[in-house]
């Protein structure tokens, strides 16, 4: 090739181009291990991200933008994206386990919320409020809750009594069944009360399964008088 003449520097000129383009295309390829870094920080971070949700919420944006870019063809702003989702998830996993014990605990001990009544004025005829239950659950409503909150606070002001969480079911279940579930029923309920600050020592469980219903009849209203918890202080 001579480039002496219009030709010659034609042709190299052409080929220069081409290498050029070659070796950018070369180049530009999409940052997998960039993108593999930072998901392999999320998954890291994820454990622990329910204590640090801003944080995490925001590394999983950043390598979502990362991908969007990638797909775009935009690589090299993909790649600066990528790098950054993994420096917001490392951080997401340091603040999360720096806060792990103190996010448990918040986590573990519901909030009390006392029901603005008359505190003084729940115990009736040696009974605190009673609480109900859906049918074969020992799970406490929200509404159970809140009765419950105000049971301890009743309790937290009358330090010298001791309370039995009667458990009772309907009467749908064998017997012993019953009895079990009862149980569960008033263990549920102590273990929730010991949570609101309440000493264990002063709870006593008891369970009555269906032998002793509050409303007689099987329609589904009265059944579901009879699912409850009551509380006896002594």
């Amino acid at each position: 090739m001579h480039l002496s003449t219009p030709t010659g520097r034609a042709s190299w000129a052409a080929a220069l181009i081409l290498a050029l383009a070659l070796a950018m295309g070369a180049c530009a390829q999409p940052p997998e291990k960039a993108l593999a870094d930072a998901e392999q920080a999320l998954r890291e971070a994820v454990v622990v991200s329910e204590c640090a949700k801003a944080e995490f919420a925001e590394a999983e944006a950043m390598l979502a933008e990362a991908r969007r870019l990638v797909e775009a063809g935009d690589y090299d702003e993909a790649e600066v994206k990528a790098r950054s989702a993994r420096t917001l998830a490392e951080r997401a996993r340091k603040l999360g386990e720096e806060r792990w014990e103190d996010c448990q605990k918040a986590k573990a001990t519901p909030p009390v919320e006392v029901v603005k009544d008359d505190i003084d004025g729940l115990l009736k005829d040696g009974r605190l409020g009673t609480i109900y239950f859906t049918y074969d659950e020992a799970t406490l409503s929200d509404e159970a809750q809140k009765t419950l909150q105000a049971n301890a606070e009743w309790i937290r002001r009358h330090p010298e009594a001791k309370v039995t969480i009667e458990g009772h079911c309907d009467e749908r279940g064998t017997a012993e069944y019953n009895l079990s579930l009862g149980e569960r029923r008033a263990s549920a309920v102590r273990k929730y009360l010991i949570q609101l600050g309440i000493e264990g020592p002063r709870l006593d469980v008891l369970s009555y399964g269906a032998e002793m219903p509050a409303v007689e009849g099987n329609t589904d209203e009265s059944l579901s008088k009879n699912r409850r918890a009551e509380f006896a202080v002594k």
